[in-house]
């Protein structure tokens, strides 16, 4: 027996559900409204601002990836350029609460991969494989912002942010540009963005700083250096791809300009990660072993003529050469090595007191050495014994897992060596030089923005773009 239903009852049922509609849509507001003045009750202004800035530089870094970019860079380079001359004044790119304009960047670009990975379908293992190994690393020194937050409150937070939140950067790279005409406009900009800084900025440094061959004259910071020398591989490598060992003035210019630069300011730290970036290369096989050598008896030359040809002034060069040198077969007879020595070996007895999980983040860099018999409330000047003192071997085993996870990526299934005209085999070994770059700097000091630039693009190709596979 079919039961018909009265006349008039879906009318009702509409007007029913109509009524719930409207009544959804008033409260809501008011519930919103009623949360929001609760939240403010009890943690105050600030959590709202610092959520509402969050959001808006996230939405900003997902919808404009480019320019994220380059406001991160630009942030990065202008003050590493006039760090010498100390023109800025401190704190000039705080926009707030102690979070500098590449921090808030950053962040941005931490809220975008988290929309890319909502709204992604289908991921690759790959992907899987880095977000797992990523979302790890997160978590590890998330809690060691939050062990310490009673008692450090955000300066917790803001140790966390000064020296590890730009890890970001990488993975927002390697999800967020796939497309292969973002990776190559990006490669363009981080290899020639620091050539034409150092050119605009010469004159006025040079102005004050002069030409002297000493620690005193030295016209930019290390990091200028080690974007210079990444920007001289990338270059390098893409003459290498089209059956030349370089093309263009241009880059000819550039590399003689680094080359100047990365000699004159004698940063070390840069000259360990030369050496560095060539094993990579030799072990890729992306530079054979005879073309080295014709560059390096190349590079022997023309320095042994220049020093000949200043007459008085090669001898001092030579001589300077030679005393930053020594440090490599001899550090306790260079003061800043053992400076450094010395102050790691004073953070041992920290670490010991807490070597699974260390201090967590927010006190402050205290330790007395009895070498220099005085305190030194400085950071110890390497990623490791920072990584170390910070977060103990848990943090440090979870780092070096995520680079390790990075090479995996890199190096499964492709064929290193160049084999034909494809740009993406430039990328993916550039992936690899990052690492050992970031590695080899992190001996001396902390994380950089350029190398992991680099390394997010190398993940990047190797994510989304047609990477040189074996057939095998």
């Amino acid at each position: 027996m079919i039961r018909m239903a009265p006349i008039g009852s879906s009318e009702k049922g509409s007007r029913v559900s109509d009524g719930r509609a409207v009544a959804l849509r008033t409260l809501w507001p008011l519930a919103a409204s009623l949360l929001i003045a609760l939240g403010l009750y009890r943690f105050g202004l600030e959590l709202f601002v610092a959520i509402a800035a969050a959001s808006i530089v996230s939405w900003i870094a997902y919808r404009f990836r480019r320019l994220s970019v380059v406001v991160l860079l630009v942030s990065v380079l202008i003050p590493s350029l006039v760090q010498m001359l100390h023109l800025l004044p401190v704190g000039w790119d705080v926009v707030g609460g102690g979070v500098r304009l590449s921090d808030l960047v950053v962040i941005g670009m931490w809220g975008a991969t988290a929309a890319i990975l909502m709204n992604g379908r289908n991921a690759s293992r790959e992907v899987r494989l880095l977000m797992t190994f990523s979302v790890a690393l997160a978590v590890v020194l998330g809690v060691a912002v939050a062990r310490n937050w009673g008692s450090y409150g955000l300066s917790a937070l803001g140790e966390f942010r000064f020296r590890y939140l730009i890890l970001g950067l990488p993975v927002y790279l390697a999800l967020g540009f796939n497309q292969s005409i973002l990776r190559a406009w990006a490669a363009k900009l981080l290899a020639w963005a620091p050539v034409v800084g150092v050119i605009l900025a010469l004159p006025l440094v040079v102005a004050e700083k002069g030409v002297g061959f000493d620690e005193a004259s030295r016209l930019y910071p290390s990091s200028i250096s080690l974007g210079l020398l990444l920007a001289v591989v990338w270059m390098a490598l893409r003459g290498m791809k089209q059956d030349e060992v370089l093309h263009g003035v241009a880059s000819y210019a550039a590399i003689g300009l680094a080359g100047f630069i990365i000699l004159k300011d004698a940063h070390r730290s840069v000259w360990l990660v030369a050496a560095a970036c060539v094993l990579v290369l030799l072990v890729t096989r992306a530079v054979e072993i005879r073309r080295l050598w014709l560059w390096v008896m190349g590079v022997v030359v023309v320095g042994l003529l220049l020093i000949i040809g200043f007459g008085p002034t090669g001898g001092i060069v030579a001589d300077y050469v030679a005393t930053r040198s020594r440090a490599f077969f001899n550090p306790t007879e260079d003061p800043t090595s053992y400076w450094r020595l010395s102050v790691w070996r004073a953070y041992l007895q920290p670490f010991l007191q807490d070597p699974l999980f260390g201090q967590g983040f927010g006190g402050y860099w205290d330790v007395y050495v009895p070498e220099l018999g005085a305190r030194v409330i400085t950071s110890p000047h390497s990623v490791y014994v920072q990584t170390l003192v910070k977060v103990g071997l848990v943090g440090l085993a979870s780092l070096l897992a995520w680079f390790g996870v990075c090479i995996r990526l890199l190096t499964k299934g492709v064929v290193l060596r160049d084999s034909g005209n494809r740009p993406q085999w430039v990328l993916v070994v550039m992936g690899l030089v990052a690492i050992a770059a970031t590695l080899a700097y992190g001996s001396v000091y902390a994380l950089d923005f350029w190398p992991l630039a680099w390394l997010g693009l190398g993940l990047a190709e190797r994510l989304h773009g047609n990477a040189v596979t074996t057939s095998e």
